[in-house]
C-alpha cells in the first residue's frame, strides 16, 4: 500500500507539474500569436511526436514524455535557419520579443492568483462544531479536563486570552500547550468558574492533550457497505445508525467507531444499530488489516459548518474524537454524505446562509479508515 500510494503521489506531481509547464507555454504561443510569429510547433510533453495534427502554420502534438510542454518559434534561436522573414521571432520589435518570453511567467502568475482566488471564494469546509461556541461534550475520566474540574455541557468562554473561542481555537491553544498551564473561563448553567488546565504532552510532537472533547453532532448512520466485508456479512445495511459498540455508547462518551474498535481483544463483539426505529444488536466480527481491526466501510452523515462556498475539508490536524468515523473493510476511499442543512460562512461578508449541498469530501485516510490518533 505505501508503495501504490507513493507511486500515485509522484504521477500527480508529474501531472500538475506538466499541467504548469503547459500553461507557462500557452503564454508564450498566445502572445506570439499576437504579434502574428509563425509558431511551428506546440507540444504537450517532450520527445518523439506520438500524435497530433496541424492546423495552418502550426503541429499541435502530443510527445512521448509528458513532463511539460514547450514551443517552438520560427527564427527564434541564432542557430535556426534565419532569412530575416517577417513572421519570424528575430525580425520582431525587441518590446514584442520581450513580452513574447514575459507572457510564460505571466500565466504561471495567472493561475496561481486565479486558482488561490477560486479556492477562497469557493471555500472550505469544517464541522459545524468547530466554528461554533465551544461547548464540552465528554469529558475523559482522570484526564486533564477532569482534574481542572471541566464538565459536560460547559460552554468554553475564554481560553489562553481567547475569548469567545470555537472548538479549533481551543484545540490550538491545548495543541500548543502541553505541559504548560492554562486559564480557562467556562459557563456552566449561567455561572462563570474559573479553571487552569495543563494539558498532557503526546506523540512525538509533544502535543497537549486535555480529554475533552466537542458536543457530538455526528449521527453515525452508515451510507454504504463494502461488498464481502465483515459488515456485510453480519447483516450491517446502509441506514442504519450505529448507537453503541460492545455495549458503548458513542453519543454518551464520545467515543468514535474505529477508536473503540482498535481498543477491543474480543474477536467478536456486538454492534448496536437503529433500524426502522428498533434497536438490535449485531454481532461482528473484524479482521485485521495493516495492524488495524476494520469491519468494513461506511459513509457517515455529519453536520458541517461552511466557511466559503465550497466542500472541501480544511487541511488541519483533527484532534482525537472530532470525527466519529465507522470505519469498514474495503480499498477505496469514500465519500462523506451530509443530509442535513449546513452553515455557509462567506468570507468577508459577515453573514450566514443555510445550504443543504453535499458534502463530497470524507475526513478518511487513504484507505478509508479514520487516521489513528
Amino acid at each position: 500500500m505505501p508503495k501504490a500510494v507513493n507511486i500515485r503521489s509522484v504521477g500527480i506531481a508529474f501531472l500538475v507539474l506538466g499541467i504548469i509547464i503547459v500553461i507557462h507555454e500557452l503564454g508564450h504561443f498566445l502572445v506570439a500569436k499576437l504579434f502574428k510569429i509563425k509558431v511551428e510547433t506546440f507540444s504537450v510533453g517532450f520527445g518523439p511526436r506520438l500524435l497530433g495534427f496541424r492546423y495552418g502554420e502550426t503541429d499541435y502534438r502530443i510527445s512521448a514524455f509528458p513532463l511539460g510542454g514547450y514551443v517552438k518559434m520560427a527564427g527564434e534561436n541564432p542557430g535556426d535557419s534565419v532569412t530575416g522573414a517577417p513572421n519570424e521571432f528575430l525580425s520582431k520589435p525587441k518590446w514584442q520579443r520581450f513580452l513574447v518570453a514575459s507572457a510564460g511567467p505571466a500565466m504561471n502568475i495567472i493561475l496561481a492568483v486565479g486558482l488561490l482566488t477560486g479556492l477562497f471564494m469557493y471555500g472550505t469546509e469544517v464541522p459545524e462544531f468547530a466554528e461554533g461556541e465551544a461547548v464540552v461534550g465528554f469529558v475523559e475520566a482522570n484526564s486533564p479536563a477532569a482534574t481542572a474540574g471541566i464538565q459536560p455541557g460547559d460552554r468554553i468562554v475564554a481560553i489562553d486570552g481567547k475569548n469567545r473561542p470555537n472548538w479549533e481555537h481551543v484545540e490550538a491553544r491545548v495543541m500548543i500547550n502541553g505541559g504548560h498551564t492554562i486559564p480557562v473561563t467556562l459557563n456552566r448553567a449561567g455561572q462563570v468558574i474559573e479553571a487552569s488546565l495543563t494539558p498532557e504532552k503526546q506523540g512525538p510532537n509533544d502535543a497537549g492533550h486535555s480529554g475533552m472533547r466537542p458536543k457530538n453532532l455526528v449521527t453515525n448512520v452508515i451510507g454504504q457497505v463494502a461488498s464481502d466485508s465483515p459488515a456485510e456479512r453480519a447483516g450491517l445495511k446502509p441506514g442504519d445508525e450505529i448507537v453503541a459498540v460492545n455495549r458503548t455508547n458513542l453519543k454518551e462518551t464520545g467515543l468514535g467507531v474505529s477508536e473503540i474498535i482498535q481498543t477491543l481483544t474480543l474477536e467478536t463483539f456486538p454492534v448496536s444499530i437503529l433500524r426502522d426505529g428498533n434497536v438490535m444488536d449485531i454481532p461482528v466480527t473484524p479482521v485485521l488489516t495493516e495492524g488495524r481491526r476494520r469491519q468494513a466501510k461506511t459513509v457517515e452523515r455529519e453536520r458541517f459548518a461552511r466557511v466559503g462556498d465550497g466542500p472541501g475539508m480544511r487541511e488541519f490536524e483533527r484532534p482525537r474524537g472530532w470525527h466519529d468515523t465507522a470505519t469498514l473493510l474495503g480499498d477505496e476511499p469514500v465519500a462523506n454524505e451530509s443530509s442535513k442543512s449546513r452553515q455557509r460562512i462567506t468570507h468577508g461578508r459577515g453573514r450566514h446562509v443555510q445550504s443543504t449541498r453535499r458534502s463530497r469530501n470524507a475526513p478518511f485516510s487513504e484507505d478509508g479508515v479514520e487516521n489513528p490518533q
